[in-house]
């Protein structure tokens, strides 16, 4: 028989910028950028995660922008078609939340090669 003796207490919690400092609104972050280290690099296993608002997530955006290879920038536009045609996919089924989906990648993808 289970008998409680202390009842459960709901969690609460605040988020705020790792950055600014300032609490977002809803106690949503806004943007967590996770970056996961691989085998070879100087942090090997680590992993570490930031909470960031839309801002602040433009200007390391920007500067991974300014260090892409052509490379890189040649794939994204590959990438960036994939992202039309299932957005048009899913235009012709109406499936909604896939077109938002699709649409916010493309475009993220399209910030890059701008």
């Amino acid at each position: 028989m289970k008998k409680i003796i202390q009842p459960q207490v709901k969690e609460q919690s605040e988020y705020y910028s790792d950055i600014s400092g300032k609490r977002f609104d809803n106690d949503i972050p806004a943007v967590e950028l996770k970056v996961d280290f691989g085998y070879g690099s100087r942090y090997d296993g680590a992993k570490i995660a930031f909470h960031l608002n839309d801002e602040e997530s433009i200007e390391i955006l920007e500067m991974i922008k300014n260090k892409l290879s052509d490379k890189t920038r040649k794939t994204f536009k590959k990438i960036i078609k994939d992202q039309d045609k299932k957005y048009e996919d899913s235009m012709e089924f109406r499936e909604w939340d896939s077109c938002d989906y699709y649409a916010n990648c493309r475009d993220l993808y399209q910030f890059f090669v701008k």
